[in-house]
Order: C-alpha cells, then sequence, then structure tokens
C-alpha cells in the first residue's frame, strides 16, 4: 500500500489515478493551506515568479483585485502544472517555465534583462518557501520581493496511518515536497515508528527531498522522480511495485 502526502485535493486526484492502475493508495495529508489576500504591487516593469498551484488558487479566488496584474503581468512560472492552472484563469503573458526552482535560478542568473533595466521579481509565493532559491537569489544580487499569498499547516499523522505502518501494511510513501519530508520524519520519531521504516521504500520528487529524507536516516531504500512531475513519479511507483 502506499502513502500518499499530498494535500488533500491533489491526493484524492493522484490516489484516482493511481487506483485505476491497481495501485492501492491511503491518504494521509501533512500539510494543509489557507489563502489570504495580499496587496500585491503592479509594475509593468515587474516580473512575477509563481512556483505553486496554491499561489494561482489565490489569485483566481480574489481574482477581481488582481485583474490587472492578471491581464497586463508578465509571468515567471515553476511547473507546468502552474502555468496550466494559470491559463484557466486567464491569458497570461509568461516569459519562461521551468520545471523546478534550480532551472528557474539558472534562467534568472543568465537573463540579463533583469540587470540591464533593472526589473524587480515580485515572488508570489505561501510561507513556506525554498530557503536556498531565496540565499542564492540573495547572493546574486537578483532584486527580488517576496508576497505571501498563502499560509502553511503542517498536519499530524492520523491514528489509522499510524496503524497500517506498524502492521507492515505500508510499502511506500510518497514525498512531494522538502517541508512534507520534515514534517514525516518529525512525526516518525514523535510516535517511535523509526524500527518500522526499513522495510518502507520512499519515493521522491527531487535531489533536494532525497537529501533530506537520507539524512535523516531512517529508510534504506529512497528513489528520486527522474522529473519533478507527477507523471514522472507515475512512472516511478510503477517500476518499485513491479521490482
Amino acid at each position: 500500500m502506499i502513502l500518499i502526502t499530498r494535500p488533500n485535493e491533489e491526493a484524492k486526484i493522484l490516489k484516482n489515478e493511481l487506483t485505476k492502475q491497481g495501485v492501492t493508495c491511503t491518504i494521509n495529508s501533512l500539510i494543509s493551506f489557507k489563502l489570504n489576500f495580499k496587496q500585491i504591487p503592479f509594475n509593468k516593469k515587474n516580473y512575477y515568479l509563481i512556483s505553486s498551484v496554491q499561489s494561482v488558487r489565490t489569485l483566481s479566488k480574489y481574482k477581481k483585485k488582481y485583474l490587472q496584474l492578471l491581464q497586463d503581468g508578465e509571468f515567471l512560472i515553476v511547473g507546468s502544472k502552474v502555468a496550466s492552472e494559470l491559463k484557466k484563469i486567464c491569458l497570461p503573458k509568461i516569459i519562461k517555465v521551468t520545471e523546478d526552482t534550480d532551472a528557474m535560478l539558472k534562467f534568472l542568473l543568465k537573463n540579463k534583462l533583469l540587470t540591464l533595466h533593472c526589473r524587480k521579481i515580485i515572488f508570489l509565493s505561501g510561507s513556506v518557501v525554498n530557503k536556498y532559491f531565496l540565499q542564492e537569489v540573495k547572493k546574486n544580487n537578483i532584486s527580488l520581493k517576496r508576497v505571501v499569498l498563502y499560509s502553511v499547516k503542517p498536519l499530524l499523522l492520523k491514528p489509522a496511518t499510524i496503524e497500517l505502518i506498524k502492521e507492515g501494511r505500508i510499502s511506500h510513501i510518497l514525498l512531494y515536497s522538502g517541508y512534507t519530508a520534515e514534517i514525516l520524519i518529525k512525526q516518525i520519531k514523535a510516535k517511535r515508528l523509526q524500527n518500522a521504516m526499513f522495510k518502507i521504500k520512499v519515493l521522491s520528487l527531487s535531489n533536494r527531498i532525497n537529501e533530506i529524507v537520507k539524512k535523516s536516516s531512517l529508510f534504506k531504500k529512497i528513489y528520486v522522480s527522474k522529473k519533478p512531475s507527477q507523471k514522472s513519479i507515475i512512472s516511478l511507483i510503477r517500476l518499485k511495485k513491479a521490482q
């Protein structure tokens, strides 16, 4: 049985897709979100960076208040899913779409327009963000202002999930973010589930998540998706379930 730790809405979509393929899953979301309206400074010289679906959902929820931004803003997007969701609510002027924040960082460093025309980046993010990305942006003197559009709340392992783990019925755990990985590790230690982890395989979306899991020394078998996409991680699930 696969344990899906994604936020509830995304987890249900993934579970339905895997169930159709004959894969047994259970959901225990380890994070939830609260969308908040925040003033976003609009200027045609700005680039607006979005790296999460939740930021797009906040823009959609308060669409009337963000209408000028959605109509006239120029966007830098991390993730094809994020770009797809943005296109559902407007006809965005997308400058660049990258697979992950590492690729976006490389693009920003190579893009001379940022320095030649002094264009500022407005990062529309959540309360939890990739710290490495922010550190590198600051280190390289890229002008970036962060606007927090939603808060991220950690959740607990449910009693039913704990029982499944103790009974040895969980074979794989899916991790989609470093923050979720950190929450899981804390929960495992708090519930004293360390001994049950050695037989469980972890499937993570990125190398950064993999590094966090590996550092915990809780798991013997950790695998990383070839690409940071749902399609890629589903392929990884099929491969590991077949072994």
